[in-house]
């Protein structure tokens, strides 16, 4: 067993097998475990031997998007900045940033993200050593920390490339949301073995103060209802996908159709912190000049933007 990457522990707990319920070709069983030290959460790799593409030509990321020119009276930002994007699939968010004025940069590991980007006419990467160290504003992960190996390293490498007092914000999973907790096998929350880190609000806050980050705002954050709507849908065919690969017995197997229909459809089980996702804002100095955790000020996005 591999020590946690948050904490460094090695003695961790069994939570749950889970099957690669996105790729039918995939039938290993996925360990979840969680530390017993700090709670963290984590698919455990350590026995899979197999070398796969766990990201596929159709994976979204690399999806082209429509290229629309900067109309007549687009808003522009006042202070353009420097904005990196870790994990920036083909690029359309960081294509938005540019036409308000930013310098924008791009970073993925995968090559056919980055290709899909450059397609863009944007500037995007493979490795954090082809960035330059201190020279960016603001750095968004959204939806990439739940996908690598060592989160810890990750926060350090971005800590590396912000300017004194910059700025950085993260979308991930919730693992303290219904759709993990109760949807475990079949969730895209989930989404073994793509993702290999699940956080809490806590074990969030822990990795961002351990990697050198002031935390400004840790909150939860739902989707709408009519995601909800397709993910009743999503959730069932992973349903299947998953019956197949677990053998699972008939009643098992309807029983966990219940708790989707009851996740995603009741507006009470899904309240309060058993929301779907974690949004958080830190900066690595504090900088009383200007405050970045201020709306409408250094670019923040809104919880709930349609960005993400």
């Amino acid at each position: 067993m591999n020590p946690c990457d948050l904490c460094g522990g090695t003695d961790s707990q069994f939570l749950g097998i889970t099957y690669n319920v996105a790729l039918r070709s995939d039938d290993h069983p996925y360990e979840l475990r969680q530390c017993r030290g700090c709670g963290c959460i984590f698919t455990d790799m350590s026995r899979v031997g197999v070398a796969t593409d766990y990201y596929t030509d159709g994976y979204y990321s690399f999806r082209p998007y429509g290229t629309k020119r900067a109309q007549d009276g687009q808003v522009r930002v006042e202070r353009p900045e420097k904005l990196l994007d870790v994990g920036c699939g083909s690029g359309e968010w960081l294509f938005q940033q540019q036409l308000q004025g930013h310098e924008v940069w791009g970073l993925d590991a995968d090559a056919r993200a980055v290709e899909a980007a450059r397609a863009h006419g944007l500037r995007a990467v493979r490795e954090f050593s082809e960035l330059p160290d201190g020279y960016f504003d603001w750095v968004r992960l959204s939806h990439v920390l739940e996908h690598t190996a060592s989160p810890t390293e990750m926060m350090q490498a971005v800590g590396r490339k912000l300017t004194p007092g910059g700025r950085m914000e993260i979308l991930v999973p919730n693992a303290d949301g219904a759709k993990f907790r109760e949807l475990m096998p079949v969730s895209r929350v989930t989404d073994v073995p793509r993702h290999l880190y699940f956080f809490s609000e806590a074990t969030l806050r822990r990795l961002l103060r351990k990697t050198g980050f002031t935390v400004e705002l840790i909150t939860h954050v739902n989707v709408n209802w009519v995601v909800n709507l397709r993910e009743v849908v999503g959730d069932t065919r992973r349903l299947l996908m998953h019956r197949r690969k677990a053998k699972e017995p008939l009643p098992r197997t309807l029983g966990l159709l219940g708790k989707i229909l009851k996740v995603h459809l009741s507006p009470t089980t899904r309240a309060g912190v058993r929301k779907d996702w974690l949004y958080a804002r830190a900066h690595m100095l504090a900088d009383t000049s200007d405050d970045p955790g201020q709306p409408g000020k250094g670019g923040w996005m809104q919880p709930d933007s349609q960005v993400w």
